[in-house]
């Protein structure tokens, strides 16, 4: 009886498929989520990489999740902050909520942001990127996931007849006024993931040197801490209908180089968005007409 049954195991052991035989297999860069800076309400920095993997996994997405980067068929790099709204930034969103019968002020005092890209590793060109805000980092992996695997659904082959675009890995700088702090965030990635969102006919690569454009940009991300003009921001809200839950602002300058001759053909002024995703899709934008009414 043992030996029929070890028999059974072993058949079992040796017919059963590999795992992920023919799935891709996928290096997940580690990345920590920075703090948004609050002195007074510090939050936890997380490892977001991980809980890409665990979303990866949850989710069932057809890839092979592999820790040596240098057997990765697509490497994926993130960068992320996490914001924990003070006291005094939580009571203008109820304020305004109320005032304006919204209810979007009464939602999660934490807001997590990322941009996530997808690299192949072959060809340097980024596959997929994707822009994510939640109230926290297991979600917005959970999305990730979600939207990856139908990407991959979809089976996109790589473009070979299009321009391609370098963006240049770039932080947020520090507000000079220490009343205003700033979440640490790669704009680059923002960018990438808003130039596929839209369409934008540009194939993006990791590959600096043979680019055919490259993207540039310097840019300030603040967000309000309790000594803000809440009274005006209350009063904005009414006057002009504001109901978005983000007291931040985002500043930045863009600009796209021609590597042939140096010459930059195309540049772009974003301020007053709410958070750097809209300043990135705002952009792109901007962008695909300008390449629209090139051809």
């Amino acid at each position: 009886m043992k030996f029929v049954f070890s028999t059974i195991i072993a058949f079992a052991l040796l017919t059963a498929p590999a795992i992920g035989q023919d799935f891709l297999r996928v290096y997940i860069d580690a990345a920590q989520t920075a703090d948004a800076g609050n002195s007074e309400e510090r939050v936890q920095q997380e490892d977001f990489g991980e809980a890409l993997a665990a979303s990866l996994v949850k989710r069932k997405v057809p890839v092979v999740i592999v820790t040596d980067k240098n057997e990765a068929n697509l490497i994926i790099q993130s960068t992320s902050a996490q914001h924990q709204e003070s006291a005094g930034v939580q009571t203008t969103r109820i304020v305004s909520s109320i005032l304006t019968r919204s209810a979007g002020g009464f939602g999660s005092s934490k807001r997590f942001e990322g941009a996530i890209q997808v690299v192949d590793v072959e060809s340097s060109a980024i596959l997929f990127a994707y822009n994510v805000s939640k109230n926290n980092y297991k979600s917005a992996a959970e999305d990730f996931a979600n939207e990856f695997k139908s990407h991959l659904k979809r089976k996109p082959a790589i473009a070979q007849n299009l321009p391609r675009v370098y963006v240049e890995s770039v932080e947020a700088v520090d507000a000079e006024d220490s009343e205003k702090k700033v979440q640490h965030l790669d704009f680059g990635m923002a960018l990438a993931a808003a130039l596929l969102k839209h369409k934008v006919p540009v194939l993006l690569t990791t590959d600096k040197d043979n680019a055919d454009w490259i993207m540039q940009s310097i840019s300030e991300l603040q967000v309000y801490s309790d000594k803000s003009n809440i009274a005006g921001t209350v009063f904005s809200t009414v006057l002009f209908g504001r109901t978005d839950d983000s007291f931040a602002n985002f500043k930045g300058t863009i600009q796209v180089m021609d590597t042939e001759n140096s010459e930059i053909f195309f540049a772009n002024n974003i301020s007053k968005s709410n958070n750097f995703q809209i300043a990135a899709e705002n952009f792109a934008k901007n962008f695909k007409k300008h390449l629209s009414r090139k051809r």
